[in-house]
């Protein structure tokens, strides 16, 4: 687990793992606590709570990285407001992030 600036990342290993596809894996992450030097829900960590961390909610997703080195690209990710959650099915061990 890795925060660089706007995203966090997640490696689960081994890398190249596949699921079923019939039967991918959920994938959920909570990013409640998330937020930065101004607190929960500092989203974009400006120091302040406000309507721009609501539109950074707004817009996380899952990104996901197949090839160490490659780019991140999103993919079909749910936000559970009420959780303050994320879910994305997955098809195998990667390299994964939670960004805007």
């Amino acid at each position: 687990l890795k925060a660089t600036g706007d995203s966090v990342l997640f490696v689960f290993e081994p890398s190249g793992l596949k699921f079923n596809p019939l039967h991918p894996a959920v994938l959920k992450i909570e990013y409640g606590h998330a937020g930065g030097t101004g607190g929960e829900g500092d989203y974009n960590d400006d120091g302040i709570v406000n309507a721009a961390d609501t539109t950074v909610e707004g817009q996380l997703a899952i990104w996901v990285q197949e090839v160490l080195g490659g780019t991140f690209t999103q993919i079909t990710s749910i936000r559970i407001e009420e959780f303050n959650e994320i879910e994305a099915d997955v098809l195998g061990f990667s390299r994964y992030a939670v960004s805007y």
